[in-house]
């Protein structure tokens, strides 16, 4: 009678590992879909711990970043209005000052847009052409002005 029993029976009744094994993900588009969400929440959980390191160790760098961010913005408002002034990290646009900080940079977009691209299934030169493309697309989405209906040309929330 046990002869007559097919090999999934016999792999059931035995206990064996491979049965196990086939339970707990047995698609392969949930198992590349769990190596997703893996290493995306391990490279943003790195880069958690590891950003502050890296602001405190390039704090002139991204100070100098911070003036060039007031520099871009400035321009952009400049298109506009010729209110706007620029000293260092500081932009003015008709008496109103603000000062650019690190959040208004895109270095933690980069971040979580980096986490993603590293874990999206592509080849290394894929993902290479990807950062260029999209690094610049998220630094140049930080800047983009919005018109606001009565009240004009207006920064991202972010830095006004």
């Amino acid at each position: 009678m046990l002869s007559h029993m097919d090999k999934s029976e016999k792999a059931s009744r035995s206990g064996s590992k491979d049965a196990s094994k086939k339970r707990i993900l047995p698609d392969p588009r949930k198992r590349r879909l769990v190596v997703f969400v893996a290493t995306f929440l391990g490279v943003l959980l790195i880069g958690a711990v590891l950003y502050p390191h890296f602001s405190i160790a390039a704090a002139e760098p991204l100070r100098d970043f911070m003036a060039v961010t007031a520099h871009i913005c400035a321009g952009i408002l400049d298109t506009v209005s010729d209110d706007v002034s620029v000293d260092g990290r500081f932009l003015s646009y008709r008496g109103f000052s603000v000062e650019i900080i690190e959040e208004c940079t895109g270095l933690f977009e980069m971040l979580i847009f980096l986490a993603a691209l590293l874990s999206y299934p592509a080849s290394w030169k894929a993902k290479g052409i990807g950062l260029i493309s999209g690094a610049s697309r998220v630094i140049s989405f930080q800047h983009r002005p919005y018109r606001v209906p009565d009240r004009g040309w207006r920064l991202p929330a972010h830095s006004v």
